[in-house]
């Protein structure tokens, strides 16, 4: 009922919002593209896309992205099905790499409409983002409630043991 961008705590936003409408004469199978111009990843060391979706619908259709690499669409992220419990819920975002990606390329969101006229999704707020480097993620302590470093599984049953880890990223 709403886009992303001015909306509060609901769906209720007053602006523009891209969507897929699936009723009559739209019929399962149906597929709709938007499709970029061409793009420059030159310049960009972690390119990605963000975009916020909604997809309320008990028949709903599943949502693809697609990057051209040159000879063919390959498939980067699918989202399938209904993804929000209601029309007034939240909007989800969504942020992709474009792994293995550089130079010239053109994106492409394919909507493959659902079994019936409720499976309309919508997308907003499309942006591409060169992303910050990340390291790999290392345990670096491992945090246990109980005096013994490590316990048989067989001498762990009934007795509660809890093994937390300290993380850095």
């Amino acid at each position: 009922s709403g886009d992303h961008t001015n909306a509060t705590s609901t769906a209720n936003g007053t602006g523009k919002y891209m969507f897929v409408e699936t009723s009559t004469p739209s019929a399962l199978g149906d597929t709709a593209y938007l499709q970029s111009g061409c793009l420059n990843l030159g310049g960009t060391t972690n390119p990605a896309i963000s975009f916020w979706y909604h997809m309320y619908g008990e028949t709903m259709g599943n949502l693809y992205l697609e990057a051209y690499d040159g000879a063919s669409w390959i498939r980067l992220d699918s989202i399938v099905g209904e993804q929000q419990l209601g029309e007034t819920e939240l909007w989800k975002n969504r942020v992709v790499k474009l792994c293995g990606l550089s130079g010239f390329t053109q994106i492409r969101f394919v909507a493959a409409a659902g079994t019936s006229f409720y499976s309309d999704m919508a997308i907003d707020d499309v942006a591409f983002i060169d992303l910050p480097e990340y390291n790999d993620e290392a345990i670096i302590a491992v945090i246990d409630n109980h005096e013994y470093i490590s316990v048989p599984v067989s001498q762990v049953n009934g007795f509660g043991y809890e093994y937390a880890a300290v993380v850095i990223n």
